[in-house]
């Protein structure tokens, strides 16, 4: 059962790690097509029933940690308007406690 809970977690991970970064280059270019496209794919699956499966196997305090990780993302984006960090130079899963391996036998959450 716990690699349920590490895949659930890591699909959650992905998916704040993906809106977090829509929003970012948003603020950056409001035109953003591309970015406009993630945000809305995001927010649509976070308002899914396959979201609410995951969430329901996934270990609850990494949920929290993720939504705490995002929330101060943003904060800090806003607060450093002109120094926000792009998407996938920026963070990573690993930016809010989520290790994997290659081998998903051994991947595991930080705690």
């Amino acid at each position: 059962m716990q690699n349920y809970k590490i895949l659930a977690g890591a699909i959650i991970a992905r998916a704040v790690l993906d809106n977090v970064n829509a929003r970012l280059r948003l603020m950056k270019n409001p035109n953003n097509a591309q970015a406009k496209h993630a945000l809305t794919e995001t927010e649509d699956f976070f308002c899914s029933n396959w979201f609410k499966t995951l969430a329901a196997a996934a270990d609850k305090t990494d949920i929290a940690r993720l939504q705490r990780w995002a929330d101060e993302q943003i904060k800090n984006a806003i607060q450093n308007a002109g120094e926000v960090r792009e998407g996938r130079r920026g963070a990573n899963v690993a930016s809010f406690g989520m290790r994997t391996t290659a081998n998903p036998k051994q991947a595991h959450i930080a705690q």
